[in-house]
């Protein structure tokens, strides 16, 4: 018998049920909605609706199922939630933008998803991968951020005409930098562009129940890699060019077009470069080592040893980057414990955790005094 899916796009204005492309139910989300409110409004709205398994697309970083921190435009207590175990049915969950992406991808060449709704979400895909990314928390001037510009509060403060400017520029901007074949424009706002130049395509609300489906198509062969801090790496990079160039005055920006794209690009690099074999077995070797310290219990081990082995060569590769000043590695380390900071919690002991807290400042301060290793 076929698998009935029910695919919920959870946004921060509404959250859409989808049962097909053409049967689908919602309800208003907003900085209240925390899970009790959202479990309420979910079991009145699919009254009456049968289904075997869900997809869900969450507005916040995903990584394996489990959601990173909680979301900027929701309500809080989000970090430990099982959908799986409250709606009592097979999930498997994503991010939001990421779901929409896997929806909108023709199946060719390299696409970047940029949705435009109360903040910016964004995906890349490429053959049989699907990245999720937060290129929303791009610094602008002022301590902002890009999403404030190009989301709903940037319409409402610049207006449409400067706002659609904005947007394209911006737009053209990261898909150079992601070397993208083409642009799939999203989310409630892309509405307000009648025309798009060539290489954008517009997206469209069908491609979030698309993704979802594909959520339950997925073969062993296709990547569905989460966000990862390995771009730490190039994010500093990043947001010095991305804000010096948009303090620079509207006739000067493009002068510095190339220091935007060539930062993003390290960061792309950081991000897909593969680690070689003799890398992986020295994390290895230096995650074992950290978890006989922490005195892990084997399924501890099993949960844990595989976010230490992808954390230790990147803390390697920022305390041996010269580049950076004792403060941005400290920084730089802390953005790549504070990713990980949730699912350990959640796995160790109270006792486990503050060792670990221990065992990662002494990994800054080692870095800070110039000490080579992890």
């Amino acid at each position: 018998m076929k698998r009935r899916i029910l695919v919920v796009d959870i946004g921060g204005s509404f959250v859409k049920l989808l049962m097909s492309e053409r049967v689908e139910r919602e309800f208003a989300s907003g900085p209240r909605m925390a899970t009790k409110q959202f479990l309420a409004k979910f079991k009145e709205t699919v009254r009456g609706w049968k289904f075997d398994v869900a997809s869900i697309g969450f507005p916040a970083p995903v990584r394996n199922g489990r959601i990173l921190r909680n979301p900027k435009h929701l309500g809080k207590d989000w970090v430990h939630f099982d959908f799986a175990r409250a709606l009592r049915i097979p999930v498997r969950i994503v991010n939001d933008a990421a779901m929409q992406a896997l929806g909108s991808y023709l199946g060719d060449g390299r696409m970047l998803f940029l949705g435009l709704g109360t903040g910016l979400g964004s995906a890349l895909v490429w053959d049989r991968n699907l990245m999720s990314l937060e290129l929303g928390d791009l610094p602008y001037p002022n301590g902002k951020i890009i999403e404030n510009h190009l989301g709903v509060p940037g319409l409402a403060k610049l207006g449409k005409r400067k706002w659609k400017r904005e947007v394209l520029y911006s737009v053209g901007q990261l898909s150079r930098a992601f070397i993208a074949d083409y642009v799939v424009l999203g989310g409630g706002l892309v509405h307000r562009f009648d025309r798009l130049p060539k290489g954008i395509v517009r997206g469209q609300n069908e491609n979030a129940f698309l993704g979802g489906i594909r959520l339950w198509e997925r073969k062993r062969n296709q990547k569905f890699l989460p966000n990862d801090p390995f771009a730490a790496i190039g994010l500093d990079l990043i947001n010095r060019a991305y804000h010096h160039a948009r303090q620079t005055k509207e006739g000067n920006m493009k002068n510095h077009t190339h220091l935007v794209i060539s930062a993003l690009s390290i960061a792309m690099f950081a991000l897909l470069a593969p680690t070689s074999f003799a890398q992986k077995g020295a994390a290895m070797s230096k995650a074992q080592a950290i978890a006989q310290q922490l005195n892990l219990t084997p399924q501890q081990k099993e949960k844990i040893l595989p976010i230490l082995a992808a954390e230790v060569p990147k803390v390697h590769a920022i305390k041996n980057d010269n580049s950076f000043s004792t403060m941005q590695k400290m920084q730089q380390l802390r953005a790549i414990h504070q990713q990980t900071d949730p699912e350990m919690k959640a796995i160790l002991s109270p006792e486990q955790y503050q060792k670990l807290r221990q065992i990662r400042a002494q990994t800054i301060r080692e870095a800070t005094q110039g000490t080579m290793g992890h």
